[in-house]
């Protein structure tokens, strides 16, 4: 290739871009093909009225604000710029990335597109994929990625296009690696952490809570922290919780939302556990900055479980929705399990499967190959 790559990175959906999303895989990924690659990238979106702060962290990402959010606002631009995009990455499979898709591969019969499929299996199933427009959308796809193995050999198994294992790994935008420094095990302290939303449907925070009052007696030096923001239903669950059970009032924190990287990255490195009691996911970025921080994971059962433990080498799983077994996962770990052992595999296996720039890399080479074959046309 002589020249010099753009690529642009479409927001999803009428909302803006968030400012954390720029430090997730959606934003990291095309950070990755800029800094690594020297791809020209651009983040395209309505604009956000609460800024971009992280942006300062993404040193030669670029962001073009649109009018607004509406389809047909980016309809508009992707016809009056395709032509000039050499690689459109999308994220998610909805009413606006299919049309969007149609509108780019009209208009730039060699453009290259990847889509992060950000899906679960559950919601996969549901996807007429047999059915138009999704047909023409798959038909359309040059790279399609899913966040763990189990997405991935669902979807080939079931749909008639190739989908890559292109997980959502872990990049410290502030030390510019996805090599994350190993933390004395000893330093650490006896808390278990949860980083990310906090809410009672999709994430099953009161779950969490509930499953570590149960097992509070058995592990009296053990402490519950949750790092995030969380919506009403939880902070009324929260409290009427804690009033009916003052002996936890002391073990849990609530942390709130924390926006300083360099403050998030000693949350990883105080703690010695981390936990969720998700019931879907596709593949959380908090789960990989856990894993490469070398932490010990507890986790349910949902779609990305087994890249993240592997055969319970680096922590414990247990079924979705049951708080007893998860409060007698907690107890193992902190008291049965060779914890520091589980730490070092963690360690290793998040530096294995979930280092982000191992990931873009392999990803660009994708993408590259099909450039150089012309099998876009």
């Amino acid at each position: 290739m002589g020249y010099k790559l753009r690529a642009v990175a479409i927001a999803e959906g009428e909302r803006p871009w968030m400012n954390v999303e720029l430090v997730k895989e959606c934003g990291i990924v095309p950070y990755l093909l800029h800094r690594n690659h020297g791809v020209d990238v651009t983040i395209v979106g309505a604009p956000n009225e609460a800024g971009y702060p992280y942006l300062e962290l993404l040193e030669g990402l670029k962001m073009e604000f649109l009018a607004d959010g509406k389809l047909a606002t980016k309809l508009k631009y992707i016809t009056e710029n395709a032509e000039s995009i050499d690689i459109l990455i999308l994220r998610g499979i909805n009413y606006d990335s299919l049309e969007v898709t149609r509108a780019y591969k009209s208009a730039n019969t060699k453009g290259i597109i990847y889509c992060g499929l950000d899906i679960n299996s559950d919601y996969a199933d549901r996807i007429p994929f047999y059915q138009s427009p999704y047909r023409e959308f798959f038909e359309a796809m040059d790279v399609m990625g899913a966040s763990c193995k189990k997405i991935t050999d669902f979807l080939n198994d079931k749909w008639y296009w190739n989908v890559e294992c292109i997980r959502n790994g872990y990049y410290d935008v502030i030390r510019k690696t996805s090599r994350v420094e190993r933390v004395d095990f000893d330093s650490r302290e006896k808390i278990i952490l949860y980083v990310g939303r906090i809410n009672m449907d999709q994430k099953a925070s009161n779950e969490l809570v509930r499953a570590f009052y149960s097992a509070i007696e058995h592990i009296p030096d053990w402490e519950l922290r949750l790092v995030g923001e969380f919506d009403a239903c939880f902070e009324r669950f929260y409290t009427d919780f804690v009033n009916k059970h003052k002996d936890i009032e002391n073990r849990i924190t609530l942390a709130g939302n924390i926006v300083d990287r360099s403050e998030i990255r000693k949350e990883y490195e105080s703690a010695m556990i981390f936990a969720t009691a998700s019931h879907y996911e596709g593949g959380p970025n908090a789960f990989a900055e856990a894993l490469c921080s070398g932490l010990v994971m507890a986790v349910t059962r949902i779609d990305i479980f087994e890249d993240v433990i592997g055969d319970s080498e680096s922590g414990m799983s247990a079924d979705i929705g049951d708080i007893s077994g998860f409060a007698e996962m907690l107890i193992k770990l902190c008291n049965e399990a060779d914890i520091r052992q589980m730490s070092e595999n963690a360690y290793r296996r998040g530096n294995e499967f979930f280092n982000m720039e191992n990931i873009v890399s392999e990803l660009y080479d994708k993408i590259a190959e099909r450039i150089a074959t012309g099998d876009a046309e």
